[in-house]
């Protein structure tokens, strides 16, 4: 018999702050089993094909996918051998197709999905400029920055894109890049006092 599952990991309690430079304890969730269909297929006396496919509202994000395999011992009928193999598996949004939920106009592909490059907006409303600025959305380094940023969320919650984008939009705010709020000192990065859109000074 084979069988695969899928889990991924979530941070173990409410996590707020930074994450870098400290200890974030993980607990390991499972891939909801209505998200994913498995086929397993025997192409001979001893192999086999597993495929799986995906539902259009799967949760995104990096998790671990296990093969297991359950079989008899031969001349041993009451005894079983087990092994069993593991891999890094992303799941991601496929806007090309017309049944995903991040399905979209061939404009709309062209300009945010295969645009590579762009320009920033810096300044100030009425003295502002724009820069060139290269997306590297391709890049496996960038993909695995944007899975690691779901490291709030429940597997289960990472199916809803709204939920996800407000999720990333917060997360890189949070433990990457820290923007320009009003006046006052940037030297160290953020102003003094804090940010006033949050309760509290960080």
């Amino acid at each position: 018999m084979i069988s695969a599952t899928i889990t991924g990991k979530v941070a173990a309690e409410e996590f707020s702050g930074d994450p870098r430079g400290k200890e974030v304890d993980f607990t390991v969730e499972q891939y909801p089993e209505t998200m994913f269909t498995q086929v397993v297929a025997k192409t001979s006396s001893n192999r086999f094909f597993l495929s799986g496919s995906f539902a259009a509202n799967a949760p995104i994000g990096e998790y671990e996918l296990c093969v297991s395999l359950v079989e008899p011992v031969i001349d041993h009928p009451d005894k079983q051998t087990r092994s069993k193999s593991c891999t890094v598996l992303i799941v991601l949004v496929n806007p090309y197709h017309a049944s995903d939920l991040a399905h979209t106009s061939s404009s709309n592909l062209k300009e945010y999905v295969e645009g590579e490059s762009g320009l920033v907006w810096q300044g100030l409303s009425d003295n502002n400029n724009g820069f060139g600025w290269d997306y590297d959305q391709f890049k496996y380094e960038n993909l695995q920055v944007a899975t690691d940023r779901l490291f709030r969320l429940h597997v289960a919650d990472r199916g809803d894109l709204v939920t996800v984008s407000r999720h990333l939009t917060y997360s890189i705010g949070e433990d990457v890049c820290y923007g320009k709020w009003g006046g006052g000192s940037y030297t160290s990065g953020r102003p003094s006092g804090g940010y006033t859109c949050n309760n509290s000074p960080r």
